[in-house]
């Protein structure tokens, strides 16, 4: 095992090596360029890449303008806080981080969005998401385009009439396109609208995910991402089915655009068709909308395990625990996972369960479904953690504390006060790799600098700046003492992991100011610690 501590200045170090750049937002002054203002939802979506996708390949060239949504889903203009990121100095770090500027003789343009945190479940996006715009729809409004997963399946139609058919078996209309379903209201009109809506965007988000992840080894996951929504649309729109509910043939037809493996189509697309009747009873929610939080939460879950096993990650294990019914634990996960008032780490839940699943598997047991509480306490998140102004020195955990050598960790300061949500970071890297002797698996007095954004009480997103290039992680705070989790991902590739707070070095630092290269990483914090 390759523990979290190495493994992310490792693959930092790596990618930067290859040497590709994406261009800062742009700055050219250019008078004719306009700002483009949307809302990003699968649940609401902080901290996520958007960008103009000019040549459609699914990727940030160096030529296009990008953005980030802030920690309500908006970008360049937020109608709920009154911000218009893009009335602010261009010097300003808010206008340079979060408003979306655009210049094209080319009114229609496709505006796609990747990683950020989906505010409902507390995870990664999945995936990428897209809309179709003109400048005139994008333009700064109290009700901005809400780009979605149904819009991605407008975006992927290739004429008009497969566009109306994908909207008619949504049931989505022109209005639509400005509403926020991410959090159903149960007092609201809509209600009924809204539920549906999101169960259906949800169902296409999930397959997409868990599909991509099951395609054959030499698909890169960008082509399978391009086949399956493609593929996507057209069935919805040939089929005038919502995706929700979706049968075992459309499943099936949807695997075999990216796997081979008959075995592998047939159990996933079985898979798919129960998880889907369980997103679908978000539609079905007559009661709360905390009730629809909660399913959403447990439909991540359930999604996490199918990815897992479709991939061949403990396959085993997890198909102790699905076997089991995906019915029986989304109804345990949903009750368990009702409280409003405490945030949960949904991927510590799927661990814990996983590893429930192996010791099934080691006794010859089946899965106890009441394992499911212990999993979601386990999962439970700080909601008193103080992040702006702070230092978190961070190293790993007893049961993996052989993976480094002794003496490493990770010291991050997060610029601001107790009130700040969000500000500048600086990160000092000084860790080993216990199992190899090669010296360029050491890391020593590495700076990392960006910034942070409070996404919870109980988490923040980090923006890590490493040699011309941005990387993406979620730090969290578990209510188990002094315990962090960490996710980040880097060019694709997702390291997750549990480090423990050294409250000694936190303490040894009050008075250290934020780093700000490697002298400081030496000078001023390591010489300390």
């Amino acid at each position: 095992m390759t523990h979290y501590l190495f493994a992310l200045p490792a693959l930092m170090v790596s990618i930067a090596l290859t040497g590709c750049e994406v261009a800062p937002q742009d700055s050219s002054g250019v008078d004719s360029r306009q700002s483009l203002n949307g809302l990003a939802v699968d649940g609401r979506v902080a901290g996520g890449k958007v960008w103009v996708d000019s040549n459609d390949d699914y990727a940030v060239d160096d030529f296009e303008p990008f953005a980030y949504t802030d920690s309500q889903g908006y970008y360049s203009n937020n109608p709920i806080s009154g911000e218009n990121y893009c009335d602010l100095p261009e010097i300003s770090d808010e206008y340079q981080r979060y408003c979306l500027v655009f210049g094209s003789s080319m009114d229609s343009m496709t505006i796609r969005i990747e990683g950020g945190i989906d505010l409902s479940t507390g995870e990664k996006l999945k995936g990428v998401m897209a809309m179709t715009s003109t400048f005139d729809e994008s333009g700064v409004s109290d009700t901005p385009l809400v780009m979605s997963p149904l819009t991605t399946l407008l975006s992927a139609a290739t004429d008009d009439t497969e566009r109306e058919d994908i909207r008619t078996a949504l049931g989505f209309s022109d209005e639509d396109l400005r509403v926020d379903f991410s959090e159903p209201d149960e007092d609201a009109d809509n209600f009924d609208k809204t539920r549906k809506l999101l169960a259906n965007a949800v169902a296409v988000q999930t397959m997409m995910d868990i599909l991509t992840g099951s395609a054959d080894a030499d698909s890169t996951e960008t082509a399978a991402q391009q086949k399956l929504i493609k593929s996507l649309s057209k069935s919805i729109a040939t089929n005038k089915v919502a995706p929700a509910q979706f049968d075992t043939t459309m499943l099936t037809s949807l695997v075999t655009e990216v796997s081979t493996d008959a075995t592998k189509q047939s159990s996933v697309s079985a898979r798919l068709l129960a998880l889907n009747v369980e997103i679908n009873k978000i539609a079905d929610i007559t009661n709360t909308d905390a009730d629809v939080r909660a399913l959403l939460k447990a439909s991540e879950v359930i999604s996490q395990l199918v990815k897992k096993e479709a991939s061949g990650t403990d396959a085993e294990a997890i198909k102790k625990i699905l076997d089991s019914g995906i019915d029986t634990l989304s109804a345990s996960l949903k009750t368990t996972l009702t409280d409003d008032t405490v945030e949960f780490d949904i991927t510590s839940v799927t661990t814990s369960l996983v590893t429930v699943g192996k010791t099934a598997v080691t006794n010859n047991t089946d899965f106890d479904v009441s394992e499911v509480t212990a999993a979601v306490n386990d999962a439970k998140l700080s909601s008193g953690t103080v992040w702006g102004g702070q230092w978190f020195v961070l190293g790993a955990t007893s049961e993996d504390i052989g993976d480094v050598t002794v003496g490493s960790y990770m010291a991050i300061h997060l610029d601001g006060d107790a009130a700040s949500t969000s500000g500048p970071l600086g990160m000092c890297i000084n860790v080993t790799s216990a199992t190899s002797s090669d010296p360029e698996d050491s890391f020593v007095n590495e700076f990392i600098g960006g910034t942070w954004s409070k996404v919870s009480a109980g988490a923040v997103i980090l923006n890590l700046d490493y040699e011309g290039q941005t990387f993406q992680g979620q730090m969290k705070a578990k209510v188990e003492a002094n315990t962090f989790r960490f996710e980040s991902d880097v060019d694709g590739t997702i390291e997750s992991g549990n480090l423990v707070l050294d409250v000694n070095g936190v303490s040894a630092l009050t008075n250290v100011a934020l780093p700000t290269s490697a002298a400081d990483c030496a000078n001023k914090v390591d010489s300390v610690l």
